[in-house]
């Protein structure tokens, strides 16, 4: 008998096999409003960067802005407080966000976007 092969959740696993990486910059850390992010990618691999983005307080963000290393469109890959995984998903809903030419936590440009409380969000290219 062989096994049923998602392959959606194959897909969704090899586009972050990067969150295995031994490369890791912790560039977004908020104390006030509990908010962390943090880059991880495999070594040497500039293309295999995964930014996670975690919301620790009960508070939703409608315009949460971070930094992002390079400049373009980021995918969301995953998103915790997506209707799909609560109820009352506090989330902006969309696939990708694209950065703008405002620099900000130390990257020359940034992206806003919604965020849930008690959430995370992950992005790659």
């Amino acid at each position: 008998i062989r096994p049923k092969i998602n392959y959606k959740e194959c897909q969704i696993k090899s586009r972050l096999l990067h969150l295995t990486g031994e490369d890791i910059d912790v560039f977004h850390v908020n104390n006030l409003d509990k908010v962390i992010a943090f880059r991880r990618a495999l070594a040497d691999d500039s293309d295999s960067e995964v930014i996670v983005l975690m919301n620790f307080s009960n508070r939703c963000f409608d315009d949460y802005r971070i930094g992002f290393p390079t400049a373009g469109r980021w995918n969301v890959r995953f998103d915790s407080g997506s209707s799909c995984y609560a109820e009352d998903g506090h989330t902006s809903g969309v696939a990708y966000v694209e950065t703008v030419f405002t620099p900000y936590d130390w990257y020359g440009q940034s992206s806003s976007l919604a965020l849930a409380a008690y959430s995370a969000v992950i992005f790659s290219k």
